[in-house]
C-alpha cells in the first residue's frame, strides 16, 4: 500500500484522488502546497497499476521554498546612458518622452557672434529636475522553486562600505513568473534621489520570494550609476 499527499487546492486534487483511490493509494489531501516536498510520490510510484498512472507528472511536482537568482542587466542598465539608442516619442510641440525621461526644447533668439548666427536652444529634461536612479533587474527562478505568493526588491545605496536601505521595497505578484518551468523575469527598481548629490554612487539589490509570512531573499546584486541633481542650480 503506497501513501501520496495531493494539495487540495489544486485544479486536478479531486480526480487524482479517484484515480489513485481505485488504484490502491491511500489518500491524504489536506496538505498545502507549499509545504509538501517536491517528489511525495517519486519513490513508490511504481507499486501503483501502470494503466492507473494517467495523470500528468506534475501531480508529484510540489516544488520547493527557495531565494530567486537575481542580476542586473548590465547590457541594459541605463549607465551611461545613450541617448541616441533610446526611443523617442513625440508629445507635442517641443515635447518628446526620450529615455524614460521628459524633454523640452525652447529655441531662444538667434544672436551673432564672431560673424556667425548661433540660435541658442534651452534644454528642459525631466531626469535632471527630479533625479532618479532606475535599476533593471532579470529575476530568474528554477523549475524547482514552488510557486511564490510574490517577489519583493530592496534597493540600497553603499555608504562607507555599509548598505544602506532606500525607499519602500516594490512588488511583484509570484503568478508572473510560470510555475514548474524556469523563467526569468525583467523588473525595475527606482529610488528617488532627490535628496541626494550629484555624483557617482554604488549600489545593491536584492530579491525576495515570499511564501506567506516567510521570505527567501537572493543574495545581493550591484553596480554603479552616476545621479545628476540639478534642483540647487541657480
Amino acid at each position: 500500500m503506497a501513501n501520496l499527499v495531493i494539495a487540495s487546492e489544486l485544479p486536478w486534487a479531486d480526480s487524482a484522488a479517484r484515480l489513485m483511490h481505485e488504484s490502491g493509494w491511500t489518500l491524504t489531501k489536506d496538505t498545502p502546497m507549499r509545504t509538501a516536498p517536491r517528489f511525495l510520490a517519486a519513490i513508490s510510484l511504481l507499486a501503483a497499476p501502470w494503466a492507473a498512472v494517467r495523470l500528468d507528472l506534475r501531480a508529484f511536482f510540489f516544488g520547493v521554498q527557495e531565494a530567486p537568482i537575481a542580476a542586473v542587466d548590465v547590457f541594459n542598465s541605463g549607465y551611461p546612458i545613450e541617448r541616441s539608442a533610446c526611443l523617442a516619442v513625440a508629445l507635442g510641440p517641443s515635447a518628446a518622452a526620450e529615455c524614460g525621461n521628459l524633454r523640452i526644447v525652447h529655441p531662444l533668439p538667434a544672436t551673432r557672434t564672431f560673424n556667425t548666427v548661433r540660435a541658442p536652444t534651452l534644454l528642459y529634461n525631466s531626469e535632471f529636475a527630479h533625479p532618479y536612479f532606475v535599476i533593471p533587474v532579470v529575476v530568474f527562478q528554477q523549475s524547482t522553486t514552488a510557486p511564490p505568493d510574490s517577489v519583493t526588491a530592496q534597493f540600497y545605496l553603499t555608504v562607507n562600505g555599509t548598505d544602506v536601505p532606500k525607499g519602500l521595497r516594490q512588488k511583484w505578484v509570484g503568478s508572473e513568473w510560470p510555475a514548474n518551468v524556469a523563467s526569468s523575469r525583467r523588473i525595475v527598481v527606482k529610488y528617488d534621489a532627490i535628496n541626494d548629490t550629484t555624483g557617482r554612487y554604488f549600489y545593491n539589490v536584492d530579491v525576495t520570494n515570499w511564501y506567506g509570512p516567510t521570505p527567501k531573499t537572493s543574495a545581493k546584486t550591484g553596480g554603479s550609476g552616476f545621479l545628476i541633481n540639478r534642483t540647487q542650480a541657480g
